[in-house]
């Protein structure tokens, strides 16, 4: 979305090609050119997916803008952002197969992504950085993240007993597709966590992914009480109460209430079969193991 320093709100949506731009110099033109214009008058942009596209060169040469436009870089969960599942316009540098994704790739991610944050000033609102030593938790913008989610919970006033809370441990299903997993063998791993969990005492909750369908029905072979806390996020649940810990796959819940709160967060994805796990996910789990391990 777009927002002026003065809370002008546009709803143009920027065309998703770079062709829309009059020709290829006005192109670089933009790229290279310093913004010497007061922030009173700076267009803000934000977008989830401003990874590999100069939407903010798009955005200075159509409609009635005519402004500079700061980049504000946000994410919506750990796939698209660190992990690259969910969007990629260009493959990587090493994965380019001929003359026009190498030209592809320069001008929209080299110039109209690297160039351009060199030369034009943004806003990192990430929760990681990326270094020379991988990731690194941005925690400048941590007590932002967390104010956040109190004002969003002062204001919609949970409906949920903080005390059972904070006395259980929650499992968290994903969105996984179920012919996806051979065997159901994500609900045989979670069986063998939550049987030994509640041989040891421990009440267990169960937050279904809001597009799951099949682990709600489980509740009583998983030893789980259903959380139901529609329209509350995970972030927004672990502000209002902490719970003992959290246990799923690859996922976001897995990252965010670690780094925010110190919530113990457990990835079990090492106890899956491989071989009954089609190869799409199996990658997201791997990947996520590789990129996450040393910060949970």
């Amino acid at each position: 979305r777009c927002e002026n320093n003065k809370q002008d709100n546009y709803s143009r949506k920027a065309p998703s090609k770079i062709s829309v731009i009059e020709n290829v110099f006005g192109y670089y033109r933009k790229v290279f050119t310093l913004n010497k214009v007061s922030p009173s008058e700076n267009v803000l942009f934000y977008s989830t997916f401003y990874n590999n596209t100069p939407e903010a060169v798009i955005l200075q040469n159509i409609g009635d803008f005519g402004r500079p436009v700061v980049v504000c870089q946000t994410e919506e969960g750990i796939g698209g952002t660190y992990l690259g599942t969910f969007f990629k316009m260009y493959p990587s540098f090493r994965e380019l197969r001929n003359l026009k994704e190498l030209h592809g790739y320069i001008r929209t991610v080299f110039f109209g992504r690297v160039v351009y944050r060199m030369l034009h000033k943004s806003y990192n609102s990430l929760t990681f950085r990326n270094t020379i030593c991988g990731l690194k938790v941005n925690t400048e913008i941590l007590p932002y993240y967390r104010k956040a989610f109190n004002l969003r919970n002062e204001k919609i006033q949970p409906q949920v007993d903080r005390v059972l809370i904070e006395s259980s441990v929650i499992i968290c299903s994903s969105s996984i597709k179920r012919e996806l997993v051979k065997d159901n063998e994500d609900l045989s791993v979670f069986k063998k966590v939550c049987d030994e969990l509640h041989e040891r005492g421990f009440n267990l909750l169960l937050k279904p992914h809001p597009r799951d369908i099949f682990f709600p029905t489980k509740l009583e072979l998983l030893h789980c009480e259903l959380l139901d806390v529609s329209g509350l996020t995970m972030e927004s649940l672990c502000e209002y109460a902490k719970p003992k810990a959290i246990i799923s796959f690859a996922s976001t819940v897995l990252v965010n209430p670690s780094i925010f709160w110190n919530i113990p967060t457990f990835c079990i994805s090492d106890m899956l079969n491989g071989e009954k796990i089609d190869r799409l996910y199996l990658n997201e789990l791997i990947e996520f193991k590789k990129v996450f391990k040393r910060k949970l």
